[in-house]
């Protein structure tokens, strides 16, 4: 696994599930959650994940320009990613996801 590969990360937990992932969460308290990334896959609060993932990405690409030049968050589209998902974020209805899902599913009671 490439965080396993990496000498300064360590890998404290892996869940099988989303309650496990929870409840390893509650009882390790992890310096770092990869979350965000599975929230946009899966379509689960996509507006909130796209939200932060767009400020992360965006910190991210300055702290790139300040360290390393423009050229490189331009080479790997570190800003094309921040504002993409911005503009997932602007969306109004998010049809192929979880939410979708959850919203039919509330109408439907």
């Amino acid at each position: 696994m490439v965080i396993q590969s990496q000498p300064d990360l360590l890998l404290v937990g892996q869940a099988e599930n989303g309650e496990d992932a929870l409840s390893q969460f509650r009882r390790i308290r992890p310096d770092v959650t990869i979350l965000l990334g599975v929230a946009l896959v899966l379509g689960a609060f996509t507006r909130v994940a796209a939200f932060l993932s767009g400020w992360l990405l965006l910190l991210f690409a300055l702290s790139m320009t300040f360290a390393l030049g423009l050229k490189a968050p331009l080479n790997f589209s570190v800003f094309t990613g921040s504002a993409a998902a911005f503009l997932l974020a602007t969306c109004r209805k998010y049809s192929w996801s979880l939410d979708s899902l959850r919203q039919q599913a509330e109408r439907n009671l």
